[in-house]
C-alpha cells in the first residue's frame, strides 16, 4: 500500500521499510565518514565533488502513517521569532530550540516565542511486501496535493551530451510549473531554473527538480526529498 512520513530517517528504494543494515557510501572529506545522509552508490555520493567511503549503515523509514491527513495535521513544538514583520508563529520561520532562535535572530527586534507548526511537505512511499517500490516528495497547499518522483529532469535532446544545460533547466521548469499549478489549483508565485535545477514557489513553499535525478519539496528550514540514487529523508 501507501505510507507517508516526514521524519529524518534515511530509506532507500528497493529496501525494507523495517530497519536493516546495508552497505552505503558516506561523505568522508575529513577522514571521518558522515553517514547522516548515506548514498546508494559512490558516483552519486561524489556527484558534488566530495570524497566518499563505503560504510555499513542502518536504514529504514522509521515512524510512518497510512493516513495522509495524520501527516498533514500533525503539530510540532518550535520557537518562532515574533516581531513587527513576523507577528505570528508560522511554518516558514521557526527553530527547533529556543537557543537556536536566540543565536540566529536580532533579539532587539524579535522575541523567541514557543509555538506550533504543521509541515505541509512529506514523503510518500509505495510499498509491496514491506519493500519500498518508489518514493515521491509531496507538497500540500491550497487544500490540494502535488507529488513528484525521481528523474523528473527533462532531457530536451538539444543539450548535447551534457544533461546539465540551461535549456534542459527551462524545459524542466515549464513541466514543473504546469504540473504544480494544475495539481494545486492556483498560479505559482514564481518559478525559475538554471543548468542544475528547476523550482516553483507557492506561498513560501517550493518543489525542486535536480539534474542529478533528485527532487524535494521544502519551506522554511525544512525539506523532504529523494536523491538521484533513491535515498529519501526529511530535514527540519
Amino acid at each position: 500500500g501507501t505510507i507517508y512520513r516526514n521524519n529524518t530517517r534515511v530509506a532507500f528504494n528497493n529496501h525494507s521499510i523495517e530497519d536493516e543494515l546495508t552497505s552505503a557510501w558516506c561523505i568522508d572529506d575529513n577522514g571521518t565518514p558522515d553517514c547522516t545522509y548515506p548514498y546508494v552508490t559512490q558516483a552519486i555520493c561524489e556527484y558534488g565533488g566530495d570524497t566518499c567511503s563505503q560504510n555499513n549503515v542502518t536504514v529504514g523509514v522509521g515512524s510512518y502513517e497510512t493516513n495522509v491527513n495524520t501527516i498533514r495535521t500533525a503539530t510540532y513544538n518550535v520557537y518562532c521569532p515574533i516581531g513587527q514583520d513576523n507577528p505570528t508563529c508560522g511554518n516558514n520561520w521557526y527553530y527547533p530550540t529556543e537557543q537556536e532562535c536566540l543565536d540566529d535572530v536580532d533579539t532587539s527586534e524579535y522575541t523567541c516565542t514557543p509555538g506550533t507548526i504543521t509541515l505541509p511537505y512529506y514523503l510518500k512511499h509505495e510499498v509491496e511486501d514491506n519493500i519500498i517500490e518508489s518514493t515521491e516528495a509531496c507538497l500540500y497547499y491550497n487544500n490540494n496535493e502535488f507529488c513528484l518522483g525521481q528523474n523528473y529532469w527533462v532531457e530536451t535532446g538539444n543539450g548535447g551530451s551534457n544533461h546539465r544545460s540551461a535549456e534542459n533547466g527551462v524545459a524542466t521548469k515549464n513541466k514543473l510549473q504546469a504540473a504544480m499549478e494544475t495539481a494545486l489549483g492556483t498560479q505559482a508565485d514564481s518559478c525559475g531554473s538554471d543548468s542544475g535545477y528547476a523550482h516553483c514557489n507557492f506561498g513560501g513553499f517550493s518543489c525542486n527538480a535536480f539534474a542529478s535525478g533528485g527532487m524535494d519539496c521544502r519551506g522554511g528550514r525544512g525539506s523532504c526529498g529523494v536523491g538521484g540514487g533513491g535515498s529519501s529523508d526529511c530535514e527540519w
